[in-house]
């Protein structure tokens, strides 16, 4: 699998060599690692299935339906994601099943470990009960969520939202507990917690930021991506909006589907700036595997050409627009 990613990378390398301006189109950088990554969690649920099989554990008792989460389940993924990823099965296990289904859950983690996906520092991955779950338990779980305005729920809420079904058996599962969100998320509380960490995040969504490790650096992720992300599912979610999970860039097959809420000067805007951000994160991750350093989403804005910078200000006072008037 590394073997495998080093060519991926050189392949990328090679076409902005050729590009015009030295540029990749970033939708197309997308397209060929989230395709890579999710190989890799296919690779990852055969061997954990045979790996149980062997150990003595016999047939599945169940078909585990992943889940998979972040960058790579919204179909934007680039060359440096951890794995978040949760499992799915249709009625409460037995006793018998739900043992089966921890070992497989290690398994399958530490398996995507050993493809180059780390582990999720926020814990966002089926080994633990809280991303293992059947669906009338996820269902109560989203009851949960939606019923209170607690911070921390609300951002786990966020992650499940971006979900890509891996597998066939996944699929109708993931699109019964989307259609119950899709139902009672406008008249939530949990719509109104994520409503309030947008207007908290205004502050950020700026050229300048008083958390910077030097003059003119921006936080690509935190001050731009981010703040896009949550803001195009919450209108999504608030609109009844759902997106084929196989959808290539979801946040821009979202935009999309909201023209008619938001029109289309709006969401072509937004598009645009969501490109320009993402290229931009695309550039650093390129530049720290070719340095061989962890990638930094801080960059220097002083370091771009006029124009350059005039339009990341102009993207973030739309981005601010936004979600002044909807939020």
């Amino acid at each position: 699998m590394h073997t495998k990613f080093e060519q991926l990378v050189s392949s990328v390398l090679a076409e902005v060599q050729t590009a015009p301006f030295g540029v990749i189109r970033v939708d197309r950088a997308c397209a060929l690692f989230t395709d890579f990554w999710r190989q890799a969690y296919q690779e990852a649920l055969t061997t954990s299935l045979q790996h149980l099989q062997h150990q003595g554990w016999g047939p599945a008792p169940i078909t585990p339906s992943i889940l998979i989460l972040g960058s790579i389940g919204r179909g934007e993924a680039l060359l440096f994601p951890d794995q978040d990823q949760a499992v799915i099965y249709p009625q409460v296990a037995d006793a018998h099943t739900e043992l089966w289904l921890q070992a497989f859950s290690a398994h399958f983690t530490q398996t995507l470990v050993s493809l180059g996906l780390p582990e999720c520092q926020g814990g966002v991955m089926s080994q633990y009960p809280l991303w293992r779950k059947s669906l009338p338990e996820w269902q109560y779980q989203w009851q949960l969520w939606s019923g209170r305005r607690i911070r921390h729920q609300a951002h786990l809420a966020n992650i499940l939202l971006d979900a890509y079904p891996l597998n066939a058996a996944a699929m109708p599962l993931w699109q019964t507990l989307e259609d119950t969100w899709c139902t009672q998320y406008a008249k939530s509380l949990l719509a109104q917690e994520q409503a309030q960490i947008l207007r908290e995040a205004l502050p950020l969504i700026k050229t300048s930021c008083e958390q910077a490790p030097y003059p003119h650096a921006l936080h690509v992720k935190r001050q731009a991506i981010l703040p896009l992300q949550t803001y195009v599912r919450y209108m999504s979610y608030q609109a009844g909006i759902k997106i084929a999970p196989q959808a290539q860039m979801h946040t821009l097959a979202r935009l999309q589907a909201l023209i008619p809420v938001l029109g289309a000067d709006t969401c072509e805007a937004l598009s645009t700036a969501y490109i320009r951000f993402l290229q931009r994160w695309l550039v650093l991750n390129l530049q720290a595997y070719q340095q061989d350093y962890p990638v930094s989403p801080w960059f220097n804005l002083a370091t771009l050409a006029p124009w350059e910078k005039q339009s990341f200000t102009q993207d973030l006072a739309v981005l601010e627009t936004c979600i002044r008037t909807h939020c």
